[in-house]
């Protein structure tokens, strides 16, 4: 209470002394450096809105226009602090007034500047994903917002404290101790963290790509990647949920920008089988594959002699980067080539006694 009434008589007392001591002019020439500070400040505002307004920059879908007339607001909001300032700065007043104007001009600039750095980071974060035409939505990205702000708030509480004369360097030592200890206590969360920006920031892959952990051995299409998980849809259809530490750890294969997906198969066929016949199996497949519009053809050889059989190879790729229709070609010609075999009595050599050719 004596704090609160020695602060309520400072401030009457320097306002009266503001009336005794300054003159008429020295009022104006206050009044004017505000007055003509505003109406400079509302004529760019109204200017800059104008500008942006306008539909190349409105329509353009590498931003998004409410978050950058966010910044707008909030940058000229911050500007007004200033002909405030500066004009009543010019006033004669006491000591205790004057200091404690200035630590209320402190807490509106470190309020409004903390306002203005989050609006300017959401911008940058969703700005950054539309201009690479990124995959990844533009929304992962809020994310990392509510650590901006306790960031940004932590910073600007450490100033504060620092212009009102406390040892901010026995805090910052403390919220250190701390951190470290947080850190060894939650060692695979902030690895994952960690690794989330990673993904962010290299983008080795994005929602909607078909992906293959090779360490682990799992494929899925990507659906949503989180602070601390994955979600990767499988093509058996459940959802797996991957840490973003596993997924940067090892190496993986991004499948989005293959253009054509290869096939090659191999044929183990029975030693009976004359060159001529031969041939004319080549000229077959090759014909069968030919006549899919979703096909390109690449060889149709005998490869070489194994223990049991003769090994036969057929290479082509199928014009579709979509796994799943890729897997779909493959089983109609897989189909067309044994419904072939079967029609020329040809039998697979599955083991030593199903090849005519090894029988004496």
């Amino acid at each position: 209470m004596d704090l609160l009434e020695k602060l309520t008589n400072d401030i009457k007392v320097g306002i009266l002394r503001v009336f005794k001591e300054n003159s008429l002019t020295t009022y104006a020439t206050a009044f004017a450096i505000i007055s003509i500070g505003t109406l400079l400040l509302i004529a760019l505002r109204f200017a800059a809105f104008k500008t942006i307004s306008r539909p190349f920059i409105s329509n353009n879908p590498r931003i998004k226009f409410k978050l950058l007339q966010r910044c707008l607001r909030r940058g000229f909001t911050f500007l007004h602090i200033f002909p405030f300032y500066w004009g009543i700065n010019i006033l004669k007043m006491s000591q205790e007034l004057h200091r404690i104007l200035e630590v209320s001009f402190y807490i509106i600039f470190l309020v409004l500047g903390v306002r203005l750095a989050s609006a300017i980071i959401a911008f940058a974060i969703d700005f950054t994903f539309r201009r690479n035409n990124s995959r990844v939505t533009p929304s992962s990205g809020k994310a990392l917002l509510p650590i901006a702000n306790i960031m940004l708030w932590a910073i600007a509480l450490t100033f504060f404290l620092d212009n009102l004369g406390f040892k901010v360097s026995t805090i910052i030592a403390g919220l250190g101790i701390m951190g470290v200890a947080v850190g060894l206590a939650g060692q695979a969360i902030l690895a994952d963290f960690f690794s989330y920006l990673v993904i962010l920031i290299d983008k080795p892959f994005q929602i909607g790509d078909y992906i293959t952990i090779n360490s682990i051995g799992l494929s899925g299409t990507i659906e949503h990647v989180g602070l601390k998980t994955t979600h990767i849809r499988a093509l058996s259809g459940e959802e797996i949920i991957c840490s973003n530490s596993e997924l940067t750890r090892g190496f993986l294969s991004n499948f989005h920008d293959i253009q054509q997906r290869r096939v090659r198969l191999l044929f183990p066929l029975p030693f009976n089988l004359t060159p001529a016949k031969i041939e004319e199996i080549s000229a077959k497949i090759k014909e069968i594959v030919e006549a899919d519009k979703d096909c390109v053809f690449g060889r149709a050889v005998l490869l070489d002699f194994g223990p049991w059989s003769m090994n036969y190879e057929l290479v082509y790729n199928v014009k579709s980067a979509d796994v799943v229709q890729a897997l779909a070609v493959q089983h109609k010609i897989n189909l067309q080539i044994l419904n072939y075999f079967e029609e020329q009595k040809i039998t697979l050599v599955t083991s030593p006694a199903s090849n005519p050719g090894l029988i004496s």
